[in-house]
């Protein structure tokens, strides 16, 4: 027998992992770290993940064809393609600050839930965009 940990797999969570979890949530100890896996948006194509949407917008501004990109392209693979085809990459960086700027999106359910939270009182996220600060501003107010 084979124990998880030794298979490269992580233990499953049982109810004295979230007993525990729900205590140090409760005692103010908890501070999320929030990556770009919560951020899927609701579009009319259904559930996306916001930086695809990005990506997406990018290529477009940027005019970098899209089929010459991996299947499942995101920010960086666009801007490693515009490269090839520019030597100034401040367009690239230009165009992103603008996009997270002005992208309006419904915000992500995920992060809302988590918001409403309030024994969370300090967030960490790991992207660049503002999502995780709205979805605190649209809850708390």
């Amino acid at each position: 027998m084979t124990s998880n940990i030794s298979s490269g797999q992580a233990p499953p969570l049982d109810d004295v992992f979230w007993e525990d979890l729900l205590y140090a949530i409760g005692e103010g100890t908890v501070v999320p770290i929030v990556g770009r896996d919560l951020l899927l948006v609701k579009t009319d194509q259904g559930l996306r993940p916001f930086y695809r949407i990005a990506a997406e917008r990018l290529a477009r501004d940027l005019r970098v064809k899209t089929d010459a990109l991996p299947p499942d392209f995101d920010m960086n693979d666009v801007a490693c393609a515009y490269k090839e085809q520019n030597s100034d990459l401040s367009a690239v960086n230009d165009a992103v600050a603008r996009i997270l700027r002005t992208l309006t999106l419904p915000t992500p359910e995920p992060l809302k839930l988590l918001a409403q939270i309030p024994n969370f009182q300090l967030f960490i996220s790991t992207t660049i965009d503002s999502l995780l600060e709205d979805a605190i501003a649209s809850v708390r107010g």
